[in-house]
Formats: C-alpha cells, sequence, structure tokens
C-alpha cells in the first residue's frame, strides 16, 4: 500500500515539475528585470544629483567677492 501511494505521489511530482520551473523562471525573470529597473532609477537620480552639485558648486564661486 505505501510502495503504491509513493509511486502515486512521485507521478504527481514528474507531471507539478514543468509547472514549478516556469515559475520559478518567470519570478526570476522579474526579479531581474525588477533589479535592472531599480539600477536604471538610481542611475538617473544619481545623475540628477551631480548635476545638482556642479550647480549649486557654480552658484557657490559666482558669489564669492573677487
Amino acid at each position: 500500500m505505501q510502495v503504491r501511494a509513493k509511486i502515486r505521489q512521485a507521478k504527481i511530482h514528474v507531471y507539478q515539475s514543468p509547472f514549478l520551473l516556469k515559475t520559478t523562471k518567470t519570478q526570476l525573470q522579474q526579479s531581474v528585470y525588477g533589479t535592472y529597473i531599480n539600477m536604471q532609477q538610481a542611475s538617473q537620480r544619481l545623475h540628477a544629483l551631480e548635476q545638482q552639485y556642479a550647480d549649486f558648486e557654480n552658484s557657490f564661486h559666482a558669489a564669492l567677492p573677487r
């Protein structure tokens, strides 16, 4: 009886494996894409802050007495 249950369970796992694989691949793709988007946004924020810093530095130097 126990052997039959194990065989049945193994058949179910064989049937479920392709779906589990596809789900895992999809989750990984979503994770990688989300991380890529976050990296792009961080890069844009960094560029904006660098530009803001340069602008502030220019304003500071322009305000110094000559």
